[in-house]
C-alpha cells in the first residue's frame, strides 16, 4: 500500500489532544510523523511544531509499517498540515490536512464510517441554546428552510428541545442508508450553521 496519514478527526478544538493514523511506511524506526501550519515548507529549515517517531515516543526505538501516534494538541487555531516523513529526514511520504478551532467554538463530530442502518453518536461541543439541534444532511445539501435534514434531534437527544445542553453526544438510533452524509450544528431551530 503506499504510505498515508491521517487525523482521527478533520477538525479539532485548541489543545485537544490529536491522534494520527498512518500505513504503507518502509518500516524505519525513525520514520515520524510531524504537524506544521498549512503554508509552512516543511524541509528541516522549520522545526515542526509536533512530532513523534512510528512507535509513538520521541525516541524512535521500534520500527512499524503502520499504527497510531498520539500527539499533544496544537495551541494555536488554523489550518495545519500532517505529514509522515522517512527515517528521521524530511521526505514527505503522506500527508493530509487538519484544522483547529478555538477552544469555545461549536463544533459537531462523528466517525468517520457507519455501518449503514446501524444506530451511531454525534458529538457537538459549544451549543448555546435550548433549541440548537444537529441534522444529518446527504452531502452537497446546504440546511435551509425548504431542506429537510434526512433525520434529526435537539442537542437533548430527543425532538422536543428544553433544556440547554453545551457539551455531550446525540444517539440517532435509526441509522442512515448507505451514502455520505454531513451532521450539522444548528443554532436555535434555524438553519445556521
Amino acid at each position: 500500500a503506499a504510505p498515508s496519514v491521517s487525523t482521527q478527526y478533520p477538525v479539532y478544538l485548541t489543545d485537544e489532544p490529536i491522534m494520527a493514523s498512518f500505513g504503507g511506511g518502509p518500516g524505519n524506526s525513525k520514520d515520524w510523523i510531524g504537524i506544521y501550519p498549512d503554508g509552512v515548507v516543511s524541509d528541516g529549515s522549520i522545526a515542526s511544531t509536533r512530532w513523534k517517531y512510528v512507535d509513538d515516543t520521541q525516541a524512535g526505538n521500534v520500527a512499524f509499517l503502520d499504527g497510531q501516534v498520539n500527539l499533544p494538541g496544537l495551541s494555536s487555531a488554523g489550518d495545519w498540515k500532517i505529514y509522515f516523513k522517512k527515517n528521521d529526514g524530511y521526505e514527505n511520504m503522506a500527508e493530509s490536512s487538519l484544522t483547529v478551532l478555538d477552544a469555545g467554538s461549536p463544533l459537531v463530530r462523528t466517525g468517520r464510517n457507519h455501518i449503514p442502518g446501524a444506530a451511531f453518536d454525534v458529538a457537538f461541543f459549544s451549543s448555546s441554546n435550548a433549541r440548537d439541534w444537529i441534522g444529518i444532511y446527504k452531502e452537497g445539501q446546504v440546511p435551509a428552510p425548504g431542506v429537510n435534514s434526512t433525520i434529526w434531534n435537539y442537542t437533548n437527544g430527543t425532538q422536543t428541545g428544553t433544556v440547554t445542553i453545551v457539551e455531550g453526544s446525540v444517539r440517532f438510533a435509526s441509522g442512515l442508508p448507505e451514502g455520505n452524509w454531513v451532521a450539522h450544528l444548528l443554532e436555535n431551530d434555524g438553519y445556521t450553521s
